[in-house]
């Protein structure tokens, strides 16, 4: 057998160490970021809520809220005589792989986002699309959820923990970024109201940036989410699977996680 120095490079992907780079550079800058502003002992909080609390509060925030239906959440109930349900029979036909669970929640906008069951427990991956995205004209919704499948399909067969790992890691490292924009958002909106743009609309095209370093794709720099007056906006909306197409309305500064209160009252 002939030695090659080959052999001896990991068998890790691109992707792989590109995941394990972002976790770490983001837990390494939270640590000089805290010793710096607060203290060293402060960094080393910040450090191991990265490296170990984050991941396991993103999976505790995932499991209660599919759990407790909250954010108003519900399951996806399938009719026979419903052309959603018919469509996804035939996706399951020729898609062997992904047996996604499909949740729905309040929305005024078209979305759609895949979480995979990162605990493994169910073995299932779980779709969650807003009732707007039911509105959509047929056509367009088949072929939303024909892209997504194929994409499941592949995550199944390829990396689906690696999916898991980005929504983990970009969890982590971005939550105390995300507590310090809405704090700053919340203060700025009790002083002086809406007339200056939002600190989180300021931020958006530099997340777009880090997600481009992380899953290592170019197709979102031009896109923003908006301000939406919720919390999880600038951590769950940079994984909307309609953010780059006519129909997700990308460059819309309306775009939300959830309608206003003023808007569930209509």
């Amino acid at each position: 057998m002939r030695f090659r120095l080959a052999d001896l490079k990991p068998r890790t992907t691109s992707a792989g160490w590109r995941l394990t780079l972002w976790w770490l550079g983001g837990g390494f800058f939270w640590i000089l970021a805290g010793g710096l502003l607060f203290s060293l002992e402060w960094g080393l909080y910040l450090g191991l809520y990265c490296f170990a609390l984050g991941p396991i509060l993103a999976v505790a925030i995932i499991g209660v809220s599919l759990r407790l239906r909250l954010w108003g959440l519900a399951r996806y109930r399938h009719d026979e005589n419903d052309e959603f349900t018919r469509s996804v029979l035939k996706w399951h036909l020729r898609f062997r792989g992904p047996r996604p669970e499909i949740w729905m929640y309040p929305s005024a906008q078209v979305k759609v986002f895949l979480i995979p069951d990162v605990l493994r427990i169910t073995g299932r991956q779980h779709v969650v699309i807003s009732h707007a995205f039911l509105r959509l004209d047929p056509a367009a919704r088949y072929r939303h959820f024909e892209v997504l499948w194929k994409k499941m399909a592949t995550l199944e067969a390829r990396g689906l923990r690696l999916h898991a790992g980005r929504l983990l890691a970009w969890f982590a490292v971005l939550s105390p970024l995300v507590v310090f924009v809405e704090s700053i958002d919340r203060i700025q909106s009790l002083i002086l109201g809406r007339r200056l743009h939002e600190m989180s609309e300021w931020v958006q095209p530099f997340l777009f940036r880090l997600k481009e370093l992380l899953v290592g794709s170019t197709d979102a720099k031009e896109l923003y989410l908006g301000a939406s007056r919720h919390p999880l906006n600038l951590l769950m909306g940079f994984w909307d699977e309609t953010l780059n197409t006519a129909e997700g309305a990308g460059n819309s500064r309306q775009r939300e996680l959830k309608p206003s209160f003023y808007e569930l009252r209509k």
